[in-house]
């Protein structure tokens, strides 16, 4: 929200009338009351062992920036940064981050991965499964099905066998097996 809104908002909702100067003192306030926390929480990413990464455009103050959240089991650390490019996560993560990074197949993660030399990355199953859905309506080999249904059915079945593992169903070696 621009601090113009917040402004309305406080006096609007609150009956808090704030000057903007006011305004602008208390989030500058905030944020060198939050920076330990911040760098806390950002240092603690390398302490999981599977990171959801995404990053979105971020427009402020008439240039582009970008918005990065790094999302762990147990916490979101965002971050706003002038690139969009791998630099930003060699930044936060270091150069040898060696969990697992799940994002979209944007270039700078793959590029991460290639240079990192350790870790695994897992490409998110949203996108994998927009480009299944997307292919050309050709018909499986063998098959009466289209190739993109085949494919769409078999990651159903893996992402039911998934579910039985996560509730104790199964091992994890049956899980490998039977997926």
């Amino acid at each position: 929200l621009s601090r113009r809104t917040v402004q309305k908002v406080l006096a609007e909702l609150f009956h808090v009338p704030c000057a903007l100067g006011t305004l602008q003192n208390r989030l500058e306030d905030t944020s060198e009351a939050l920076k330990p926390v911040c760098e806390e929480l950002e240092d603690a990413l390398l302490q999981h062992s599977v990171l959801n990464i995404d990053e979105t455009s971020y427009p402020h103050n008439g240039k582009l920036q970008w918005l990065w959240a790094f999302v762990t089991e147990s916490f979101a650390y965002l971050t706003i940064q002038h690139s969009r490019g791998s630099k930003v996560l060699k930044n936060v993560l270091g150069a040898k981050f060696d969990g697992v990074i799940v994002c979209d197949r944007f270039s700078a993660y793959v590029k991460y991965h290639k240079d990192r030399a350790c870790g695994l990355i897992q490409f998110c199953w949203a996108h994998i499964l927009r480009d299944i859905k997307a292919l050309p309506c050709v018909m499986a080999r063998g098959s009466r099905e289209l190739f993109s249904r085949l494919v769409r059915r078999r990651v159903g079945a893996v992402f039911r066998l998934w579910h039985v593992l996560k509730r104790g169903g199964m091992s994890r070696a049956e899980f490998i097996e039977r997926a």
